[in-house]
Formats: structure tokens, C-alpha cells, sequence
């Protein structure tokens, strides 16, 4: 991955958001704490990539795909494979590697946004289908990072958008940051085979997984559960159950206040708690994605792709002495 230009959306009050054309990503979030101070909170790619995907736009597919078979309408595909015998986040030309197109960066009535675009041919790694992508990012002035994500294809396929930022509210990525709490509007969870692919969903309660409270994520991280094992903590996908108007998901710093919450239209929460990255559990993930039972949405002429993700920065009050 070469780099290229980053362009920068910024509020009135001072929020920041860096964004390169190199796979739509998102560079940089940089927010307040609770005394003012600004920091960058979104985990940097490195160029060249150590394969975490940091920041990018996860298309046409997030994800892994069992055996690389997609199913569409009665048949089956067989894609590219790039993690062992599956397939990951599209294959190995997928879009998180490709620089997208951009008009660049517009003010709009109470936000600032930036559209990128890029294209599939039929048969790239295997998908079916002539796909067009469309990423739109927008910073509203009452901290809102919205991310529109859209896809159109002129014949039957399968698609799962998303962004595959990692977080840290402390700003420092030198080490795992204890303390920082963690809440996701689940039930269920599904657990994964060795491979890291979902084979059953299964209900919270009294597991690791039961983040319906605020909970320590770090320190869960560390458990001796079999689940944790495989990926070296957390690399699950949540059944998202959100009230309307609720968040699927908050991430919140006590010590610096900063505080993170994730709405979203999407099904399934994945969460990965950044167990290979170079400094292990630096950042957390948190992919608002498709279900991983289709897999997928169908996607055909007539009817494109659309879905939402959006995080809101503010800051919490204090805890108490």
C-alpha cells in the first residue's frame, strides 16, 4: 500500500477526522477528553500495511467465507482464497488495498463529508457481478462520525459492508489500556471453530461475552476461556438486539471521560479485541457488519446495497470518588 493524500473533516468544536483514498480508511479521530485535551483515538495504518486492516473499508465483503463458496440464487460461487482454505474481507484484490476515487471534502448545511468511489469487475476474486462502491463520510458539528456505505451491481451477487477501525479512547497505543469499558446491546454471540468462523450462536449470560453492562474489556481479554483462546481474545461476531434510538455499542475511557457509542442499521456487531496486532490488544475493533449465517446480502439489478454506521464522541462525567 503506498500512501496518498489524507484529507481532513474538522467541526466547530475542534473534532478531527483524517481520511485517505487508500481503501477509504479513516487515518485519524481526533477528540477531546474531559479536560479539553485533543487527541488521536483511531489506531494509525502503517504503510507498508501489517495487515490489520486499520481504518479501512471492508468490501466487497467483511469477513471470512467458509471454503470461499458463495451461494446466489441457487448457485455457488467459488471466490479467491486468501486465509487459508476461506476467504477474508473480499479476497486478496479486495478494495481496503485500492485507492478509491473522491471529489474531496464539501460543507454541507451542519456537516462536513467526503464521498469516495471505486469498482469490482465481474469475476475479481471470484464474486459475480460489475460492482460499483460508494463510501460516504460525514462529521456533524455535534461530534457525529457518519458512515454511509452503498453498492450496486448489474447482476445477482452477495455483499457485506464495513470499517474496520480500531479504537483506543486513551489515545495511546503503546499497550492494552486497562480500564476502558466496554457495553454491546447482545443477547447472543456466536462462537467460532479454529478456523475463526462462526458455527452456533449462542446466549451471553454467564460467559466472557456478556457485555450487556458496561464491563472491562482489557482485563476480559486475559480469561482462560476456550473462546478466548482461538484468536488470542475477542474475535466474534455479536446478534445485535438495540432498542430503537439506543446504541449498539459504547466504548468509554473513566480516567479521560472520552466515550465512544456505534449505531448502526447492520445485524451483527464484530468485535476483536486486536489479539495480532504488532503491540497485542492496543485498540479494539468494532465492525458493524452482515450476519455471517447468509452470508451476506443479496445484492442484484434493481436493488443496491445500503447501510449505516455512525459513532458519536462525547465525553462522560466523572466517576465518583
Amino acid at each position: 500500500m503506498n500512501e496518498t493524500a489524507v484529507y481532513s473533516l474538522e467541526n466547530p468544536g475542534g473534532v478531527r477526522v483524517g481520511l485517505s483514498a487508500m481503501g477509504a480508511s479513516i487515518r485519524e479521530v481526533v477528540t477531546p477528553d474531559r479536560a479539553g485535551r485533543f487527541v488521536n483515538v483511531a489506531l494509525p495504518q502503517t504503510i507498508p500495511p501489517h495487515g490489520s486492516y486499520a481504518g479501512a473499508t471492508l468490501a466487497p465483503f467483511a469477513g471470512r467465507i467458509r471454503g470461499g463458496l458463495l451461494p446466489v440464487e441457487g448457485g455457488v460461487w467459488r471466490l479467491a482464497l486468501n486465509d487459508g482454505p476461506n476467504q477474508l474481507h473480499g479476497g486478496s484484490h479486495n478494495l481496503a488495498n485500492v485507492r478509491w476515487k473522491t471529489e474531496g471534502a464539501r460543507q454541507e448545511a451542519g456537516f462536513q463529508s467526503i464521498r469516495f468511489f471505486a469498482e469490482a469487475a465481474h469475476g475479481l476474486d471470484g464474486f459475480p457481478g460489475n460492482r460499483a462502491f460508494a463510501v460516504t463520510y460525514r462529521l456533524w458539528e455535534d461530534n457525529r462520525l457518519e458512515i454511509l456505505l452503498y453498492a450496486e451491481s448489474d447482476r445477482s451477487t452477495r455483499m457485506s459492508l464495513s470499517n474496520h477501525a480500531y479504537w483506543n479512547l486513551s489515545g495511546d497505543f503503546s499497550h492494552a489500556p486497562s480500564g476502558q469499558l466496554l457495553q454491546i446491546a447482545a443477547e447472543r454471540v456466536y462462537w467460532n471453530d479454529g478456523a475463526h468462523l462462526p458455527v452456533e450462536k449462542r446466549p451471553v449470560g454467564g460467559t466472557p461475552f456478556d457485555f450487556r453492562a458496561p464491563a472491562p474489556l482489557v482485563e476480559r481479554v486475559s480469561g482462560n476461556h476456550p473462546q478466548l483462546a482461538i484468536a488470542r481474545g475477542f474475535n466474534h461476531a455479536f446478534a445485535l438486539n438495540a432498542p430503537d434510538g439506543a446504541p449498539a455499542a459504547t466504548l468509554t475511557d473513566p480516567r479521560g471521560g472520552r466515550r465512544l457509542r456505534l449505531y448502526t442499521d447492520q445485524p451483527v456487531l464484530w468485535l476483536y479485541s486486536g489479539g495480532y496486532l504488532p503491540v497485542p490488544s492496543c485498540a479494539v475493533a468494532l465492525e458493524a457488519e452482515g450476519t455471517p449465517d447468509g452470508p451476506g446480502e443479496l445484492v442484484a439489478p434493481g436493488r443496491p446495497y445500503s447501510r449505516r454506521i455512525c459513532f458519536v464522541f462525547d465525553t462522560a462525567a466523572a466517576p465518583e470518588p
